[in-house]
């Protein structure tokens, strides 16, 4: 997990207690839930920047892999989480959240 640590999620950029954000990685305004499986920590401008859209789908894929190290770590039976969170981005996407957004440098 220390790769997701003390970095911003989308543009890689350090982020210290006083420089992050917590970020919806399905829009808020979309799924109204405040689950761990959902939260990444993002810079200030990343988070600013990107508000109520989809990040693009390569962030999803990487959201999808840091909840299954999560579920290893934790040892919990919740292995439906990474697939959770890639069908509720498609439906997102059928239900009007098309503008996708892109950081300027992305160090997937």
């Amino acid at each position: 997990m220390e790769e997701f640590e003390n970095k911003c999620f989308y543009c890689g950029k350090p982020v210290t207690k006083r420089s992050v954000e917590v970020d919806h990685f399905i829009p808020w305004s979309f799924i109204k839930d405040d689950q761990i499986w959902n939260f990444v920590l993002a810079c200030p401008e990343c988070n600013n920047k990107k508000r109520d859209k989809l990040a693009q789908v390569d962030f999803l894929n990487k959201i999808s892999d840091r909840n299954e190290i999560m579920i290893e770590r934790d040892h919990r039976n919740d292995a439906d989480s990474a697939r959770r969170i890639k069908m509720i981005y498609n439906w997102a996407q059928r239900n009007g959240y098309n503008e996708i957004w892109t950081p300027r440098e992305i160090t997937v």
